[in-house]
């Protein structure tokens, strides 16, 4: 296992916890970048490592001959030597005068508590790799060996103790527990030495092997070679063994291959036993509670969903208006604070959807069913009343649990064939007027919300689904967003407002959402990139409305609200209403998707809390710092697992255009290459500035403002035109290899 460098004053003001060289040049680099006024022409030092336990920290000069002694074998040294000058070569030429660094003694080194950092799965050069990232900046990110890392997470948190023995040879031992090492894992059944297992099949898999139970290994002849789901028992003990939950088919399926990205993450395929035994009580349970059921209330999500968070009933209002109920489902009722459930959606703090697949926060007999606001079916649900006059503005709000009965689960496509064209079997409904009034204030709310200086980005959707037509069985395609998507997201987002106003009203705390103004450089830095691209954008006039001057029809238009949205900080929860800057809104949290974020729970139970007038939770900033940040790891985490399972699926759709040149737009610029988005599939590729210059040769760079990459053949700029020529793809990385047509048949560049 190779040891970490530490920038730091211990052992002779250099903290060298692997007693060997590990041959980091660039380690050594970063030394000499923090250069102090003393220079690079000191000699080693001889004063004693300080008791204290923040010892001094020595001057550069002191730190540098060690480090470089330390971190460099002879022949490392020879080669840094050729690539510094100036006093930091003097410097290292002196230091090969000095005596290697001696093994380090037990006595010599002072206790240094454990590092705590997390597991990094990743790939170099095709081959898999851990590295260990510590949370302390100053300590460098170092690699694991994958045999003490089988079964450990990506992204799990350890901590790494390193020991000293008395011959000065250093040890280190990974410090974890179970909920580090991944419940189930997506494996190929085989038979090796006699006995039958299940090897990982995923590049950076984190299990490599694990044998089957004795209920999986009677059935394994009929399953080998095939993949399979494997819940993992005994979970970082030697005895591990796995049992079988699902054969997947093929190892090499775009299924397989996004389940077992999933898994490598940690995601887990099933509940805990003690969370599905609290779901099979409350299946047990009548539904009582104020009744609703009057309200002709209807679902409208995607035909395929099936968790459905959300019903609307819209009804007129006298004098102008409308009068809005937003159901939402009541899944903090279920979810009880400090259960089983609750330690579970805690962890896993949101809903995690691949292609053609989903792993829910809350068990699916939760999720799908129970308190699912399915139609025809009694369920309970928070109802939010919001009376709107005939401008949208909000002129009164009311909070009340009760149950509620769907009318009917619609899909967006259903409902906007209505009201495109006023008829169909959606006419002539019990809720048919709701739907026109839905119609109706949601372009309001759009409308005010313009007013308000929103931003709204007509982007197009990328979405991965299941196709029979395709040879991989999924395809990718671009959609635009429906007008009733819009319409429906206007309701959401006025109903979050007004529980976010409702609790800062009783002074209580849940977690809001923060979003902050972008700093005047970044604006400035926009604004200079615009104009570059031949659109200005008028001094005195709200970016907002600048945006809805461009034609959407203009292909630099997609590349400037790209670059618009990049201004932004990341919205982030908070215990206290701060306000949201892209929004508009003086107060704004979720609420409107308790089966699917957990911070909806929460704020669902501070407003039973308000309207029931019991004490409310969740009012420590701890422990409410804490959710948050279970959230932000598990969005990190789901942004991963995303990115790569739409890497896996463009490779997979590229991988028979071998040889094919497609046309696409610059969408991206960077200092490193630029990005083309192809027409088909609507893929994009990255081009690097590297293997262009072994082609080529010459100047790369960025030029305008940073709105176009320069090359010795040809300049692409945002929103040009462009042909790359696909001569490489590996569906297990999820890479695809790319040049651009103009520099003809030369090396290819990687781009994940």
């Amino acid at each position: 296992m190779t040891g970490p460098v530490r920038r730091g004053p211990v052992l002779g003001r250099v903290q060298v916890i692997e007693a060997r060289p590990t041959g980091d040049i660039d380690a050594l680099r970063q030394i000499a970048s923090t250069r102090d006024a003393s220079g690079f022409d000191g000699t080693r030092p001889g004063a004693q490592v300080s008791d204290d336990a923040t010892p001094p920290r020595a001057p550069l000069t002191h730190r540098f001959p060690l480090a470089a002694r330390a971190l460099l074998t002879n022949d490392k040294l020879r080669q840094a030597i050729a690539q510094f000058d100036g006093p930091v070569r003097a410097a290292l030429q002196r230091v090969q005068k000095l005596p290697p660094i001696a093994a380090l003694s037990p006595t010599a080194l002072k206790p240094e508590p454990p590092i705590a950092g997390r597991i990094d799965r990743s790939l170099k050069r095709g081959k898999p790799r851990v590295l260990f990232r510590p949370h302390d900046k100053e300590i460098q990110p170092f690699p694991l060996e994958l045999a003490d890392t089988w079964g450990l997470r990506h992204g799990a948190e350890v901590e790494i103790e390193t020991t000293t023995t008395p011959s000065g040879e250093t040890k280190q031992r990974i410090i974890t527990d179970r909920e580090d090492f991944g419940r189930a894992f997506v494996g190929e059944v085989a038979k090796v030495d006699g006995q039958w297992v299940a090897r990982g099949i995923s590049a950076n898999r984190s299990y490599e092997s694990v044998p089957l139970d004795a209920e999986a290994a009677a059935k394994a002849p009929s399953m080998e070679g095939q993949a399979v789901i494997v819940h993992v028992q005994n979970r970082g003990r030697p005895d591990v063994v796995g049992h079988v939950k699902e054969v997947l088919g093929s190892p090499d399926g775009a299924q397989t291959r996004f389940l077992s990205v999933a898994t490598d993450h940690g995601l887990s395929l099933t509940h805990p036993e003690e969370a599905m035994a609290e779901v099979r009580a409350f299946q047990e349970e009548p539904i009582t509670g104020k009744s609703f059921e009057h309200l002709p209330f209807v679902t409208i999500d995607g035909k395929d969903t099936v968790d459905l968070d959300q019903a609307v009933c819209v009804e007129d209002r006298p004098g102008g208006g409308a009068i809005v109920h937003y159901a939402i489902a009541d899944a903090a009722y279920y979810v009880k604070e400090g259960s089983a459930l609750d330690k579970e959606a805690v962890k896993r703090s949101l809903t995690a959807y691949l292609p053609g697949r989903s792993l829910p926060m809350l068990p699916r007999e939760l999720s799908e069913d129970l308190c699912s606001l399915v139609a025809d079916q009694r369920r309970r649900a928070f109802v939010v009343t919001l009376e709107l006059d005939a401008n949208g503005a909000l002129v009164d709000s009311k909070f009340e649990r009760g149950v509620i009965k769907s009318r009917a689960k619609l899909d967006f496509e259903g409902v906007q064939e209505f009201i495109d064209t006023k008829s169909g079997p959606l006419a002539n409904q019990e809720y048919t007027r709701s739907l026109e009034l839905l119609e109706k204030m949601g372009g309001t709310l759009m409308d005010a919300a313009k007013a308000r200086g929103v931003v709204d980005n007509p982007e197009q959707e990328m979405r991965a689904s299941p196709c029979d037509d395709s040879p991989v069985g999924f395809e990718l395609k671009a959609r635009d967003r429906l007008p009733i998507e819009r319409f429906n997201e206007q309701i959401s987002l006025m109903t979050n407002h007004a529980v976010a106003a409702e609790l800062e009203s009783h002074g209580a705390k849940a977690l809001h959402r923060a979003h902050v103004a972008p700093e005047d450089d970044k604006i400035e830095t926009f604004r200079r990139s615009v104009a570059a691209l031949g659109l200005p954008w008028p001094d005195g006039m709200r970016m907002s409305d600048y945006l809805l001057t461009l034609d959407p029809t203009d292909r630099r238009t997609a590349s400037i609200f790209r670059m618009s949205t990049r201004t932004n900080h990341r919205a982030s929860y908070v215990p206290n209403s701060p306000g949201h800057h892209g929004l508009k809104l003086e107060h704004y949290l979720h609420f409107t998707a308790p089966m699917r974020r957990y911070p909806d729970i929460v704020a669902a139970r501070v407003l039973a809390a308000i309207v029931e007038g019991t004490p409310l939770p969740h009012q420590d900033d701890d422990e409410l710092d804490h959710i948050a940040k279970c959230n932000e790891r598990a969005a990190r985490m789901h942004g991963s697992i995303g990115a790569q399972c739409t890497a896996i699926l463009e490779s997979m759709l590229l991988q028979s255009r071998v040889g094919e040149t497609i046309a696409g737009d610059v969408v991206d610029v960077s200092p490193g290459g630029f990005k083309v988005q192809l027409e088909s599939p609507p893929a994009v590729v990255s081009v690097a500035s590297g293997p262009l210059q072994k082609i080529a040769g010459g100047q790369f760079g960025l030029i305008r403002d940073g709105t176009a990459y320069e090359t010795p053949r040809g300049t692409f700029g945002l929103g040009d035109r462009a042909e790359v020529r696909i001569v490489g793809v590996d569906t297990l990385e999820g890479t695809v290899e790319v040049v651009p047509a103009a520099f003809g048949d030369g090396p290819a560049t990687r781009a994940a």
